[in-house]
């Protein structure tokens, strides 16, 4: 762990704070494995799509992970595989090796955080290495396309299907994943964005205890901004966060070798199986036959999120461009 993840890891609660000596372990892990030769038999995959759920942080991202992680016979990062970031093909094989067949997707989480072995995990460390860290994400001029490319690839190789991903840091770079991957499917959620304010808000306050705390991407955020009020903070950070998007999956959805699947998280929770046969129609359009594997579970959407600064919020949005129902006012 380099310093300022060091410091930012010290003022978490102790439900979402790492243990330091774990992590040093599980990085001389990682080195140690990617001394390791790949398997002989595994290749790059050209054929298969990457599907990439994208969205502001607490828009539903997670859920429509799992979601597609339970339902189609798709290829994902677990939370066992994601301890391997740094040899993912070898985290995949035995992350194989260890539960088999079809996993159990609990359709649980902790502002993202997932509970089972078998959940899917955001591989922040991964995405991190190739793409920078929330605090500072990389141009798209500074990722190592070629080499990350080649990574996802040989990954796409090990599952032998289509490989799902979600992270908040690769939907900062949707352009250049849909430039240099074969094929990619881009999933976009949005919610309500005053719902999606609060939840934010409780993210603060399950981390850090503190709701003027900055949490998740850096979008948004100018010189001085700590010392501006958490509902200006958050606003401005799913504003930007939005048009960013807005702008990407514009200029994404003309190439051919790329699809876009947009959703709000109400439409998800009201009828997932659309949403299921929405993205595998996308995935096979380009090509490759998708298997469904399961029946969306019954869901119920969190809509309305009461709070006492409601209203603040709503101003808050309103001056950033953000209506309070959603999408840009």
């Amino acid at each position: 762990m380099d310093k300022s993840i060091i410091l930012e890891n010290s003022q978490r609660s102790e439900e979402f704070r790492k243990s330091e000596v774990n992590e040093r372990f599980m990085a001389d892990c990682n080195k140690a494995l990617c001394q390791v030769s790949l398997p002989e038999e595994i290749r790059e995959r050209t054929d298969l799509p990457f599907i990439f759920v994208v969205g502001p942080p607490r828009s539903g991202t997670t859920l429509a992970m799992q979601l597609l992680a339970s339902c189609l016979d798709v290829g994902y990062v677990n939370n066992i595989m994601a301890r391997f970031w740094g040899a993912p093909v070898h985290g995949a094989r035995l992350s194989k090796l260890m539960v088999g067949g079809q996993p159990e997707i609990s359709f649980a989480s902790s502002f993202g955080v997932t509970p089972n072995l078998t959940d899917p995990h955001e591989f922040g460390y991964f995405w991190s290495h190739w793409l920078g860290s929330r605090d500072q994400i990389k141009t798209n001029k500074q990722v190592d396309w070629i080499g990350l490319s080649k990574e996802l690839r040989l990954l796409a190789g090990e599952f032998g299907r289509p490989v799902v991903f979600k992270n908040l840091i690769a939907g900062c770079h949707v352009q250049g994943l849909a430039e240099a991957l074969p094929k990619t499917v881009f999933v976009r959620i949005s919610r309500n964005n005053v719902d999606n304010a609060i939840s934010i808000a409780r993210a603060r306050e399950g981390y850090y205890h503190d709701r003027s705390r900055w949490w998740s991407l850096r979008s948004g955020y100018v010189d001085g901004m700590e010392k501006r009020h958490w509902t200006e903070q958050i606003s401005r950070q799913l504003a930007g966060v939005m048009s960013m998007l807005d702008t990407s999956m514009e200029t994404v959805s003309r190439f051919a070798s790329t699809r876009t699947v947009e959703v709000d998280y109400a439409s998800l929770c009201n009828d997932p199986k659309q949403f299921i046969d929405d993205v595998r129609s996308s995935v096979q359009a380009l090509g490759c036959d998708v298997r469904e594997m399961a029946s969306p579970p019954a869901l119920e959407a969190e809509v309305g999120l009461k709070d006492d600064d409601r209203s603040c919020i709503v101003r808050a949005l309103e001056e950033c461009g953000l209506s309070s129902h959603g999408g840009m006012a």
